[in-house]
């Protein structure tokens, strides 16, 4: 969904919303899935790393370099917020 969604966070909304119901989103519900999304989670997850860890470990899915974002460093996880 990172690649084929884009790099805008609302064209990645969009196209995952698409993906999970055939349909395109009404704006109130970009709106709340923008508002409960990328930037409230990304701080919380950078304040209690543990748990954005034990999120990351979930799954046998791995990293995607191809959507890694430009400011990761190595040893630093990442979860995209889409």
């Amino acid at each position: 969904m990172m690649r084929e969604g884009g790099t805008d966070p609302v064209k990645r909304i969009r196209y995952g919303f698409r993906l999970a119901t055939t349909r395109d989103p009404q704006p109130k519900e970009v709106q709340v899935l923008r508002r409960h999304g990328t930037p409230a989670h990304s701080l919380n997850y950078q304040q209690h790393k543990d748990a954005a860890l034990k999120l990351d470990n979930v799954g046998e899915s791995k990293l995607d370099a191809a959507v890694i974002p430009p400011n990761w460093r190595p040893g630093q996880r990442w979860r995209a917020p889409c």
